[in-house]
């Protein structure tokens, strides 16, 4: 008999302030093993704010959030994560390997010293993003989608069972963004992947739940409604989610 999905992220009545601005509040939220869930919202609504706090990089005002049944900062070890300005100087002479293997950093027994566990972690990491043929290139040489590959891969070689993404396709066109959700959808067969997307209207078809954040958060599944614009400007099918207002369905 299959096992039930296991929670991997339970947020209970949770608030976060800065000073006296309150950023969330009442927020509750799970998040259960091997779900895409793509985070929306508006500028400032406490997006990458949410992500932070599943990190253990900030502490809740009030309520609880647990990670792999742990406080955060203790699951850390569980985690990739892609931060919202992942940049590297394009213009510093470095490895796409040697990118990836920065990954590795929070496991290296002194700063520099990789082990062969790390290097093949880094490897495997390489072939999940589809870029091992890459791994001697200088990451200048990439273009940005083999750079958020890259990137992605470097996220990755920690081998985490929690993927947390801030926007990493902002900078890409519609097509090489279809190719990134194509990517990431096939990595949440075998982790957790929870992303921050910067549109608030369509998501890619694959993701199975969309978490509406400002300030407080709605919870929706996607609906299978497919989007009346040109396949052409998105790259492939989209999805409209529905939010319901009194009884009333609005379409965002």
């Amino acid at each position: 008999m299959m096992g039930l999905s296991q929670s991997v992220i339970e947020i209970s009545n949770l608030s976060f302030a800065y000073a006296s601005h309150t950023i969330l509040e009442k927020v509750d939220l799970q998040i259960n093993e091997k779900e895409f869930t793509c985070v929306v919202g508006p500028n400032g609504g406490g997006k990458t704010t949410l992500l932070k706090l599943i990190l253990g990089l900030l502490q809740p005002s009030s309520g609880t959030i647990r990670v792999f049944g742990k406080k955060p900062e203790k699951a850390r070890e569980q985690i990739g994560y892609y931060p919202q300005h992942a940049q590297i100087d394009p213009r510093f002479p470095i490895s796409v390997f040697d990118v990836v293997l920065m990954g590795r950093l929070s496991r290296a027994k002194r700063f520099g010293f990789f082990k062969a566990e790390d290097k093949e972690a880094a490897m495997n990491a390489l072939g999940q993003v589809d870029m091992a043929d890459k791994r001697k290139s200088a990451f200048e040489a990439l273009s940005e989608g083999q750079r958020q590959r890259a990137l992605i891969a470097r996220a990755l070689a920690g081998e985490p069972k929690l993927l947390l993404l801030d926007e990493p396709t902002a900078s890409l066109d519609p097509q090489v963004e279809a190719s990134l959700y194509d990517l990431l959808n096939e990595l949440s067969r075998g982790l957790t992947v929870v992303m921050v997307s910067h549109d608030l209207a369509f998501v890619s078809e694959y993701i199975q739940t969309v978490v509406c954040v400002n300030r407080t958060i709605a919870v929706h599944d996607t609906t299978g409604m497919e989007g009346s614009l040109s396949p052409e400007i998105y790259g492939g099918r989209v999805r409209m989610v529905q939010h319901e207002h009194d009884g009333a369905k609005e379409e965002a």
